[in-house]
């Protein structure tokens, strides 16, 4: 069967039991738990890195791009590389583009969830929005250069937006991690960002 042997191994965490040995001959095929088999050989995958890691982030990103193509917005641009006046890359935005005057610099995680994550450790958990405050981070400390690629369009604000591929763990009492709090973060899924970008007014 697939499935973990111990319950301190989280490689496959979602235990993924597809077969059941009965005896005598008889198998139970429980094809519910498909879903489960493939995510657990994603952590595999995962581990390894590499080309295949880098397989599923351009196809996410193009995954992606293409959702967000089919909305009312401005000015979407792809891979943007920012250079500092020597000319060296100082940063890149995976997707930026404005809508009702605010600058949506999007930024793609397709990373699998780390096994302190399922274990409930802390600094694990809290990986994405640590991800997140960095981008203020650099929001903050490079927003001329940022304006100056997107100048041409009409803009009051900039903020920075994590698409997921899976949700994550987001604490309601920080309000600054949330587009509207208790409903969409700012690390989301592409399904809750685009709820949010049809019903912003």
């Amino acid at each position: 069967a697939f499935t973990f042997k111990e319950l301190d191994d989280v490689n496959f965490v979602e235990q993924p039991a597809l077969f059941y040995d009965f005896g005598d001959g008889k198998l139970l095929w429980d094809v519910a738990r498909h879903s489960g088999l493939w995510k657990s050989l994603s952590h595999k995958v995962s581990q390894n890195g590499g080309k295949a890691g880098n397989i599923k982030g351009e196809a996410f990103e193009d995954y992606i791009a293409n959702q967000l193509q089919n909305l009312q917005i401005q000015a979407l641009k792809r891979n943007v590389i920012l250079y500092t006046d020597a000319h060296e890359k100082l940063m890149d935005i995976d997707i930026g583009f404005v809508h009702r005057q605010v600058l949506y610099l999007v930024e793609l995680k397709s990373w699998v969830r780390k096994k302190g994550e399922y274990l409930g450790r802390f600094e694990k958990v809290y990986r994405a929005i640590s991800v997140i405050r960095k981008y203020d981070k650099k929001l903050r400390a490079n927003r001329n250069l940022i304006y100056k690629e997107w100048e041409q369009y009409n803009f009051d604000k900039a903020i920075y937006v994590l698409i997921w591929d899976e949700a994550q763990f987001i604490p309601l009492e920080e309000k600054s991690l949330w587009l509207i709090v208790g409903e969409i973060p700012r690390i989301c899924t592409i399904e809750e960002f685009i709820r949010y970008i049809v019903n912003k007014t």
